[in-house]
């Protein structure tokens, strides 16, 4: 009984120096570096993240901004074209009433010339006819009140011909004065027009400058907001490989802690050697046709070596089989693509190559007990990269 309690207080000295120094190399491990180094650089790409951010705050703050400047820039734009439109119907009202007056002082032109013409006639019957002497008409005037008549009728006739005359030519002056007073309004409308037409391209050169601002910050924004889509995609691919690379240590540790228990109770893991049966090719055909059909050769060895390794190896199904079908290990088989592979009739003769070099000739190209897609710059597995593929 001493002699058990004294084994039993060995092996759990032994296996508590065994985590204590398998804890130690994990924490100056080549991965606990390559975790360091990856926060470090979340730390720098988040800090990179936010001054991004802050830059497409600016920018669209700055975007809104011109927005509103070219809403406000609108705005005037249409008071101004109202405003052109209402001076052009005063030019073309103004220009209207010259016309009327033009023709008014035409008019007005012609009848003065009537009236001149009528005048001269007169006169000139008073004052020349064979048919009729004014001097004669006064002398055999009977009374002297007879000749003031006489007098009066030729007076009358003189004044309303310059009566007449008078108020023609008034006319016309009113209408050269109207004329005038049109004729000023129509320029001062005209400047006006230039004025405003001359703000209106004022106007449209600033609204252009503005959409074309407006254009350059969305052009800024867009490549803003593709470096940020890019560092945050970056960034989880960073916390994923961390993550992913603390599982695969605890694993490893595990696996070697593990180990060392069955070691200290003399207890080693041995490897089979497999015989294979009757559709064992076919399958191994099957899932490295689902697994690796576009790789090169060498990676689809590779691919069967795995498979082989866990037939072979204690922690696994001891078949082909079984290891293909266990549960979340072959996503391929778990989609149904590996029953669609096996019911074909013409795999790549690579693959069938590939299955058949590992399965009767026994080539093992690695001791790996596993493979996934290779993640590029973010992948940290420590283990050999074929084709798409990394293996461990």
């Amino acid at each position: 009984m001493k002699k058990e309690y004294i084994i039993c207080a060995l092996f759990t000295v032994i296996m508590g120096m065994f985590v204590i120094y398998n804890i130690g190399k994990v924490n100056g491990s080549p991965s606990n570096d390559a975790i360091s180094q990856m926060e470090s650089e979340i730390n720098e790409n988040e800090s990179k993240y936010n001054e991004i951010q802050a830059q497409l705050e600016e920018l669209n703050n700055s975007k809104d901004n011109l927005a509103s400047y070219i809403v406000n820039l609108n705005n005037s734009y249409s008071m101004i074209l109202d405003s052109i439109a209402d001076l052009e119907n005063q030019v073309i009202a103004k220009q209207t009433q010259i016309d009327n007056i033009n023709s008014r002082i035409l008019e007005q032109q012609a009848l003065i010339d009537n009236q001149y013409d009528n005048m001269s006639m007169r006169i000139q019957f008073l004052y020349e006819s064979d048919s009729f002497d004014m001097v004669d008409s006064l002398m055999r005037a009977g009374t002297f009140s007879e000749m003031l008549n006489q007098i009066a009728y030729f007076n009358d006739i003189v004044m309303y011909d310059r009566n007449m005359m008078d108020e023609l030519e008034r006319s016309l002056e009113e209408c050269n004065s109207m004329k005038s007073s049109l004729t000023s309004e129509l320029e001062n409308i005209n400047s006006l027009k230039e004025d405003q037409n001359a703000y209106k391209a004022e106007l449209e050169k600033l609204m252009a400058d503005a959409s074309i601002n407006i254009s350059n910050h969305q052009a800024q924004i867009d490549e803003a907001e593709s470096i940020a889509i890019a560092m945050v995609e970056e960034i989880e691919n960073q916390r994923s490989s961390i993550e992913e690379l603390k599982a695969e240590e605890a694993r490893r540790v595990s696996e070697s802690i593990e180990r060392a228990s069955l070691e200290a109770q003399g207890i080693y893991e041995e490897t089979m050697t497999y015989e294979p049966i009757e559709g064992d090719l076919k399958r191994l055909a099957a899932i490295i046709y689902c697994e690796s059909r576009g790789e090169p050769y060498e990676g689809q060895v590779a691919v069967g070596t795995v498979v082989m390794n866990r037939v072979e190896s204690s922690k696994f199904p001891n078949t082909v089989e079984e290891v293909i079908a266990q549960p979340n290990q072959f996503t391929p088989y778990g989609m149904g693509l590996y029953a669609i592979a096996l019911a074909k009739n013409d795999l790549n003769q690579s693959c069938v190559d590939a299955a058949r070099e590992v399965l009767e000739k026994g080539t093992r190209t690695g001791n790996w007990l596993f493979f996934r897609t290779h993640r590029g710059i973010y992948d940290v597995i420590n283990g050999s990269y074929i084709g798409a593929h990394v293996f461990y």
